[in-house]
């Protein structure tokens, strides 16, 4: 395996210490950053973390001065905006509308009720609870307007999908490889509470005990399921014209059918996260994986015109 020079790519507040030093990891913010980093250093790599924040040249100049084989890139925004990092294209999603900052709140005629309104460019659950559940415009208009002045971005006011939450990692430029189907188990929530991934369930580590929240492989899905949903993964995939890859987060109805929800580009991949956990039931290795990413990243190129 070649050494590589690989300049990991980070938001500048999430870089991670050389050493713990008494550090809790399971509850670090900079987790990713630290695993991918230290784990491509045992590897053998040599590797040097770079803070971003709203400033090209500081990449630019560690390129021509460190001369890096490849960028494994960590950043979920840009200046703030995690907009930058994937480009919308519609697809089959559940009916939604979007209110930008600024524009008047009025439910569209063909949006009903349950709804979830949600931030259209921040990640990771952020301003997401069981209240951004509305049932009337009263509270439609209410998490709108908090979701702009609390935020500070616009609204995206979408059809709530009753059902399973399920993800499904993709690897890939050209060949692709779909990975296991997983599920995040909200099963032991409370009988009033919706069945969503809110940022307490994905961030609060007392909040995930006290309610036995956990996520592994999907288990008793309806036979075909499997393999249907791990088709639209590949084919949600191609039509963005992912590379590298991704995370495609999607709600099972009881009916059967499925929607997608998301196409995450830059999804979570610390170690003991879902998506390095379906890896390795793929029979991928953390290192294995970080190293398959690599070599993706050496390997890929802009497709040809002509």
């Amino acid at each position: 395996m070649k050494k590589l020079r690989v300049l990991a790519l980070m938001h500048e507040d999430l870089i991670p210490p050389e050493h713990l030093n008494g550090h809790n990891l399971a509850t670090a913010e900079w987790k990713t950053e630290y695993d991918v980093v230290s784990t491509l250093r045992k590897m053998g790599h040599e590797v040097r973390p770079l803070g971003v924040r709203n400033d090209l040249e500081v990449i630019r100049k560690a390129i021509e001065e460190w001369k890096p084989h490849i960028a494994f890139n960590l950043l979920e925004e840009f200046d703030g905006v995690s907009v930058y990092d994937l480009s919308y294209h519609r697809i089959s999603t559940p009916e939604f509308s979007l209110f930008p900052l600024g524009q008047s709140i009025k439910r569209p005629k063909h949006l009903s009720f349950p709804l979830i309104v949600k931030s259209v460019s921040e990640e990771a659950s952020l301003g997401i609870s069981q209240a951004s559940i509305v049932e009337d415009d009263d509270k439609l208009r209410e998490r709108v307007a908090f979701i702009h002045n609390s935020v500070e971005t616009g609204a995206i006011v979408e059809r709530y999908i009753e059902g399973r939450e399920l993800y499904v990692g993709v690897l890939g430029n050209r060949k692709l490889q779909v990975l296991p189907v997983w599920e995040l188990d909200l099963n032991h929530l409370p009988d009033e509470a919706r069945r969503i991934a809110t940022e307490r369930v994905k961030w609060s580590h007392k909040y995930q005990s006290k309610y036995g929240i956990t996520s592994g492989e999907a288990k008793g899905l309806p036979e075909g399921m499997c393999e249907k949903i791990q088709h639209i993964a590949k084919r949600v995939y191609r039509i963005l014209g992912l590379s590298g890859y991704a995370r495609m987060d999607l709600r099972l109805e009881p009916s059967g059918k499925v929607y997608v929800l998301e196409a995450n580009p830059n999804p979570q991949i610390a170690l003991g996260e879902d998506f390095a956990d379906s890896a390795k039931r793929a029979g991928m290795s953390y290192p294995k994986f970080l190293q398959r990413v690599l070599n993706m990243g050496l390997r890929w190129q802009p497709d040809r015109l002509g």
